[in-house]
Order: structure tokens, then sequence, then C-alpha cells
């Protein structure tokens, strides 16, 4: 029927917080805004290393840290 939820809809009978409008947008831009903030971070980071003149390549594992932190972070809104 129309406008019935499976039985399987866990909103319906507990919800979520990836139920509401926020968590659902959280879910979403949570991995984009990180990819963002990873790069951005990186290269300035890099940037600033660089002209230390040490090799930049060593502060990549930090961009995946925050990108990585982000994946978790829609995760865990997306588990709870």
């Amino acid at each position: 029927m129309i406008g019935t939820t499976s039985r399987g809809d866990g909103c319906r009978v507990n919800p979520a917080p990836v139920c509401t409008p926020v968590g659902m947008l959280s879910v979403w831009t949570l991995p984009c805004m990180g990819l963002g903030v990873a790069a951005a971070v990186s290269a300035g980071l890099g940037v600033w290393v660089r002209r230390r003149g040490r090799t930049p390549w060593v502060l990549l594992p930090v961009g995946v840290v925050i990108y990585v932190a982000s994946l978790a972070g829609a995760w865990a809104i997306m588990t709870s």
C-alpha cells in the first residue's frame, strides 16, 4: 500500500538520529566535507613544511586521518 512502511523500517519503530533531516544531511555531507578539509590541511601543511626544506609527503597521513575521522563520524550517526 502507498504510505505504509515495511517491517524493516527502523525510523517508524525506533527513531534514530539518522532518521532526522539533520542526521540524514550529516551522513551525506560529512564524508565530502572531510575530504575537502583533509585536502586543505594536507596541502597547507605540505607547503609549510616544503618552505622549511623538508619533504611534504610525511604529512600525507594527516589528511588520511582527517578523512577517516569524517567517515567514522558518518558511520556513528548511521548506526546510532
